[in-house]
């Protein structure tokens, strides 16, 4: 199993943990194949605020 492989894996086990959904998940990875961090950025934010969002 390559590098890159063994990446998009360990990313996938890193964002269910985080209780990401699976359309969050592969949307995430959908951005990692274009190389677009500016995008997960973006996203981890926004999840980010939705979590925080719930919790008041």
């Amino acid at each position: 199993m390559g590098k890159f492989s063994e990446h998009l894996i360990t990313t996938r086990e890193n964002l269910e943990d985080a209780g990401c959904s699976e359309e969050f998940i592969q949307h995430f990875l959908e951005l990692e194949n274009k190389n677009d961090e500016t995008g997960q950025m973006v996203a981890l934010t926004q999840y980010r605020k939705t979590l925080l969002d719930d919790l008041n």
